[in-house]
């Protein structure tokens, strides 16, 4: 695992570049994804094979100690483990971080911090930033901290098993709420087992995903980051609530769907609170008032950031000669992949520093022409001649073209002083 987190460790860093590992993956594969949108659509119509095959890959990421341990947890409520071998039992099972797990159901007002840059796992009584933070509580705080309507539903099915068993009928109060405090004590539980395995749960989806080169990881991030992914998932729900007789249970896990697709959508920024407000106008009465609940209780981040620099701000050295040979290079060169070896030659004659990133020169060049360009060929492109510390060693007639055109224009602009 922390060879794998060495290897990411700069991943907010990197950020663009996986966007255009993403993206340059898109365009080679849009039959695929086509596909996978389609299927995703087929959910409203009951098709829910998409779903299921999304399940199983968070589901094989999963380690499998914690999956043992589950299993035993499983065996543990049914009953096929007697009380009396429970600890010979938990013994022979390998948990990371059991103990940590206990400390933070067992202490008051514990988190659970996650530091995704070592794997490290500690137990604080306050938020550290720069972690994964995770609440956690004795079985009463959980209980407390719950909402009415998640108190209600556990009672009421609690209290329809119990009418079934013997004996159940004759606890008092007091036994009935430590019962339903159990349930909330286990379902934490469960979490917190999760929520420490995460290094380790990233490690083999970066295995699926880089190693092995999994379609479907790469079509849920170009869904939800470039295709407002999240967006449409709370359309189909809002159908599902619609065209379905939908019962208690099933209404607090759709508020539970809409209340994440929400907040983790303008933590990252692919949607702002307008898209949101747009989205929840479409919607029926029950998922608006949650979106707009949600919306007047936080701060927006307004989308993903877009870093708006002119190339004023861009160029290093003579402006107005490195400018007017810019425009030189774009009326000789107008196919929008040549923005790609603008870029390169820039960076080569340190007219521009090698940390722009791709996107923030696009966009400065959009806004010096007062033109729009394609930018999921060049970006793309970039990226290759990058990798290859922007050396066109590769011998297809496409980099012998750019090859050339680097060339001649690297000596125009080593002209710029």
């Amino acid at each position: 695992m922390f060879d794998f987190i060495e290897r990411i460790k700069d991943f907010n860093l990197r950020k663009e570049h996986t966007d255009m590992l993403i993206r340059a993956w898109k365009t080679e594969n849009k039959k695929v994804y086509s596909d996978f949108v389609r299927r995703i659509e087929a959910v409203k119509k009951g098709d829910m094979s998409i779903i299921t095959e999304m399940m199983d890959v968070a589901k094989n990421c999963v380690p499998e100690e914690v999956r043992v341990f589950h299993n035993w947890l499983g065996d543990v409520l049914n009953g096929k483990v007697k009380m009396a071998d429970i600890t010979q039992s938990i013994q022979g099972l390998s948990i990371e971080h059991i103990h940590m797990i206990a400390k933070c159901l067992v202490y008051k007002e514990q988190w659970m911090a996650i530091d995704m840059k070592t794997g490290e796992v500690k137990v604080t009584s306050k938020k550290v930033n720069g972690y994964l933070m995770v609440r956690s509580g004795t079985p009463i705080e959980i209980w407390n901290r719950m909402s009415v309507d998640k108190r209600v539903y556990i009672v009421s099915q609690t209290e329809a098993l119990m009418k079934n068993s013997k004996g159940c009928w004759m606890f008092s109060n007091l036994e009935r709420k430590m019962i339903y405090q159990a349930i909330t004590f286990f379902a934490r539980l469960i979490f917190l087992t999760y929520a420490s395995a995460t290094g380790h749960f990233l490690a083999n989806l970066y295995d699926l995903v880089i190693e092995r080169k999994d379609n479907l990881p790469y079509c849920m991030y170009y869904y939800v980051v470039f295709d407002h992914g999240l967006t449409k998932m709370a359309m189909l729900l809002n159908q599902f609530l619609l065209s379905e007789n939908i019962d208690q249970g099933s209404m607090l896990m759709v508020k539970d769907c809409i209340n994440a697709l929400v907040l983790h959508s303008l933590d990252m920024g692919t949607e702002t609170k307008a898209s949101w407000e747009k989205t929840a106008d479409k919607c029926g009465a029950d998922i608006w008032k949650e979106v707009a609940f949600l919306l007047r209780s936080m701060k927006g981040r307004r989308g993903n950031k877009k870093q708006v620099m002119t190339i004023d701000d861009l160029i290093v050295g003579n402006k107005a000669e490195v400018k007017q040979c810019i425009m030189e290079f774009l009326e000789t060169n107008t196919e929008d992949i040549c923005l790609a070896y603008l870029l390169v030659v820039l960076v080569k004659t340190e007219h521009i520093k090698s940390s722009v990133k791709y996107m923030t020169f696009h966009r400065a060049i959009e806004q010096l022409t007062q033109r729009h360009y394609g930018y999921d060929v060049p970006q793309k492109r970039y990226g290759e001649m990058k990798e290859f510390n922007f050396k066109c060693s590769m011998q297809s007639a496409s980099y012998k073209k750019a090859k050339k055109i680097i060339d001649r224009w690297t000596i125009c602009f080593e002209e710029c002083k």
